[in-house]
């Protein structure tokens, strides 16, 4: 019997326009009217700030961040986390300071650039017009401190690291450099071309086995829902894994049944699918 759900949001539990509606809220709803936990695990870092354009109300759910880097209630009381070594995050933006990384905290995010270089970079990739108002972009800019040091960033408590670089020797380069620290830190991005960096050992695979040893739950009984790489550890982690059909090849292998595309409500309604059949067990 499935005890907690734990979903991916972008291209999994979201919607086409990588937002919350009422059918997903009320898909959870479900879950938790029926005593069962629900969780949501993602690659973004849901400060406070953030969280005003994916809002689930009061509703009690628990928070996986930063590819499992972070994990924390509904009232953000911490469960687990674990930050980047600070000697790292250091030397990443010493040896890379054209590279406009976003070093995450645990309410705020560093970068090196500055505001005009932060807006453009999202400007180019449509990412405002693509799903954000203006009210909802402001937001978004307001949560990162610009023109920070490499010392200034070093002092903070870092727990991911975001990056794109278009530049392919620029890309191998880094690549470079993270294959000569992997004693330190993960690399597990969403898609091949960009960069989402954590601590040695973290991602969302061992951030679910954290929440559910916290909530006295057995891996037998818990359901993960993933599409995209940083997915991958959680899928292969747990017996109940399923992708929706828009999920990539390497996480359709992993999963124990494909459902469909994510913008047809697939994980919401396997999600209550579930629940009608634990019932009728």
């Amino acid at each position: 019997m499935i005890r907690l759900f734990v979903s991916d949001l972008d291209g999994t539990l979201l919607n086409e326009n990588h937002q919350l509606d009422d059918r997903i809220l009320q898909s959870i709803d479900f879950v938790l009217d029926n005593q069962c936990d629900f969780a949501i695990a993602t690659g973004r870092d849901m400060h406070p700030l953030h969280k005003k354009t994916l809002d689930f109300g009061a509703r009690h759910i628990y928070t996986i961040c930063m590819n499992g880097a972070m994990v924390f209630d509904w009232y953000r009381n911490i469960i687990f986390e674990q930050p980047i070594e600070s000697s790292f995050v250091y030397e990443l933006a010493q040896t890379f300071p054209d590279l406009s990384f976003d070093y995450n905290g645990k309410l705020e995010k560093y970068t090196l650039a500055s505001y005009q270089d932060i807006y453009a970079r999202y400007h180019a990739q449509n990412f405002f017009g693509g799903f954000m108002n203006i009210e909802q972009m402001e937001n978004w800019l307001s949560d990162y401190r610009y023109d920070q040091s490499p010392e200034d960033i070093a002092s903070q408590t870092i727990y991911k690291i975001n990056g794109e670089v278009d530049d392919p020797k620029r890309k191998a380069e880094v690549h470079d450099f993270l294959l000569q620290h992997d004693h330190q830190i993960e690399n597990a991005p969403f898609r091949p071309d960009f960069f989402e960096i954590t601590a040695k050992g973290v991602n969302k695979g061992m951030a679910i086995h954290q929440l559910a040893q916290y909530l006295h739950v057995s891996d037998d009984a818990v359901a993960v829902y993933g599409d995209g790489g940083n997915d991958m550890d959680m899928m292969k982690a747990f017996d109940h894994a399923y992708a929706p059909a828009n999920a990539s090849q390497t996480i359709q292998a992993y999963a124990s049944e494909i459902l469909g595309p994510n913008n047809t409500y697939s994980v919401p309604k396997h999600m209550e699918r579930t629940i009608i059949n634990n019932k009728n067990k």
